[in-house]
């Protein structure tokens, strides 16, 4: 099956809160009977014409160009139907302020749309929305939240607001509000932004996912080339659209490798995207094994050995759960199509399966006693065990099937490392035999490791659109299981750093014992300009410690100084290949 791309947005904007922005043009108002900005300059001209005792009729574009020989401009018919100021609000008024009949049909009030992101920028899903709307129903629909949002719409607003993280929500009306006779509404109008707009925008687009309703990109020049002009984003692009996407819109679409949702309405589709969510918060909150209880558990049993036998159900009964979660059964190897959404939606499926047992792992190696090494043993085990059918299968989710073990065993490595307790690394990757391969048992640095689970174009694609990392499954993990670990190593860690020294320790085991090693971070963020290489650094140790180096002392290498040093030389190449 081929996931549905209305889940794939829920499940994007759960888990990266505050990270999408969204692009929303007339068509989240249209439910409202808010005019788009053409529809009240062709109203303001059949008033011009009317003062003149004439009808356009249908044709009022064309009158005005025959009787004025130019296009019409918005604030030239405000100043000469309503010269002052406050004849011009009361005006305006007419076209975006509801009145009793209006509030009684649910006219000119916020839509399900607007109070469905209203809901969930109260609790920071959404933090930032450009539009090209010059009415005040979003304002309206965050102030009945009890949200207070910074609208900016001029240069100088612009310059005056706040850094963007430091704003609770940020409205950005790229053509200005109703109020201010300077919005931009003509062809010329609509051509060109000011530096500081552009400047904004470029921002915006470049470091948020973009979610975009209501909006068909035909006549929005600017905004359309400020999408167009940046090629670098980190985060996907999801395009809600109820019909066929103009030849303007596709070419944006196919610029931001957007996923496009069919929809039937705006309404609709925020109130459903905000129920997914809710449905995702629900299951987190249900769930009586949530990460931050299981720790909190798991430090209560490994504190006193009288409770070590519920330590170990506790455990293995998590060990199940999140084994159920990321089997054959749940994630075949035949099915769906890979593609980045399929990709996106089974990592982040196997993140969430092992949520609880990662931090669990990771505070059994940080504070268990050694004996409860064969504990953790079996859980690597259980979780990196294939089974053998026959039948096609796709090679990324065959590689995907070890991304659970990696995660566990990267998390007790960490953990190993901080605490130089090196007899862990021994036990979980070599003494800890993984059965389910034709020949015989391999031992889990065979078969675990960011490179091997996840690799190819699939994994770049998990860091956003034109990403081009050197190491992307090394990239992702860094980033994902820091905070899946954070309580347990703490905040002040150089983690980038301990990171990158595990998953080297782990190739020099590998390359070691018969293995191809990771093609990690470490191979370009050390060496040459930027320092000694990890390789080069251990070669020095080995040197000057010889057999009382901790992995020597651990059991490592037969306890053999030359051996181990060949093991690093082989990295060394690595390395140099990855620093270019």
């Amino acid at each position: 099956m081929k996931l549905d791309p209305s889940l794939a947005l829920a499940l994007a904007v759960h888990a990266n809160r505050g990270i999408y922005a969204l692009l929303l043009g007339s068509g989240i108002s249209r439910s409202a009977g808010i005019p788009t900005g053409w529809e009240v300059v062709i109203d303001l001209i059949r008033r011009v014409a009317a003062l003149e005792n004439q009808d356009p009729g249908m044709e009022a574009l064309k009158w005005y160009r025959s009787k004025y020989r130019k296009d019409p401009s918005y604030s030239e018919l405000l100043q000469a139907l309503a010269p002052t100021q406050s004849e011009r609000t009361s005006l305006l008024k007419g076209f975006f302020e509801p009145t009793e009949k209006d509030r009684e049909s649910g006219l000119k009030i916020p839509t399900n749309a607007h109070l469905s992101i209203a809901r969930l920028v109260r609790r920071g899903y959404v933090r930032v929305i450009v539009t090209t709307n010059f009415d005040r129903l979003m304002e309206r629909a965050l102030e009945a939240e009890g949200i207070s949002p910074a609208v900016v719409y001029t240069p100088d607003q612009i310059a005056g607001m706040m850094p963007l993280q430091h704003t609770e929500c940020l409205i950005i009306k790229v053509h200005g509000d109703y109020l201010d006779i300077r919005i931009k509404n003509t062809i010329d109008e609509l051509a060109k932004y000011d530096e500081e707009t552009n400047s904004l925008l470029d921002r915006i687009f470049s470091e948020y996912g973009l979610i975009v309703c209501g909006w068909s990109g035909d006549w929005d020049v600017a905004l359309s080339d400020a999408i167009m002009r940046n090629t670098r984003h980190r985060f996907s692009t999801f395009w809600m659209t109820h019909s066929e996407l103009s030849q303007r819109a596709v070419d944006l679409v196919k610029h931001r490798d957007a996923i496009t949702i069919q929809i039937s309405s705006a309404d609709s589709a925020f109130v459903e995207m905000e129920d997914r969510i809710d449905a995702l918060d629900k299951q987190k909150i249900s769930d009586p094994r949530s990460p931050r209880i299981a720790l909190a558990t798991m430090k209560k049993y490994l504190a006193e050995e009288k409770y070590h036998i519920m330590l170990h159900d506790f455990v293995v009964k998590e060990m199940e759960e999140a084994k159920k979660k990321v089997a054959l059964d749940a994630m075949p190897l035949s099915s769906p199509k890979p593609d980045k959404i399929s990709y996106s939606a089974r990592v982040y499926q196997v993140e969430t399966a092992c949520a609880s047992l990662v931090p669990m792992v990771a505070a059994g190696v940080y504070w268990g006693e050694d004996k409860l090494i064969s504990l953790w043993k079996r859980c690597v085990e259980r979780l990196a065990a294939t089974e053998l059918r026959s039948g096609q299968s796709y090679k990324c989710w065959s590689e995907l099937r070890f991304y659970p073990a990696t995660l566990v065993v990267y998390a007790g490595c960490i953990s190993a490392m901080i605490r130089n307790r090196f007899q862990f690394f021994k036990a979980l990757l070599v003494d800890t035999r993984v059965s389910g391969f034709a020949d015989k048992p391999l031992p889990v640095v065979a078969v675990i490791g960011s490179s091997f689970c996840l690799s190819g174009d699939l994994a770049q694609s998990l860091h956003g659109e034109k990403s081009n990392f050197k190491t992307p499954g090394s990239d992702w993990i860094v980033a994902r299981i820091q905070p899946m670990i954070s309580d347990v190593i703490g905040q002040d860690v150089a983690f980038e750093d301990l990171f990158d020294s595990v998953e080297f320790t782990i190739s020099l085991i590998a390359v070691d014992t018969g293995y191809y090693p990771i093609w990690g971070r470490f191979g370009w963020r050390k060496g040459g300009i930027r320092g000694p290489s990890l390789s080069n650094q251990l070669i020095l140790q080995l040197m000057k410690e010889g057999e009382s180096h901790p992995l020597l002392a651990a059991g490592l290498f037969g306890r053999d100084v030359e051996r181990a040093k060949k093991a690093a030389e082989r990295i060394a190449r690595l390395e140099e290949d990855l620093s270019f």
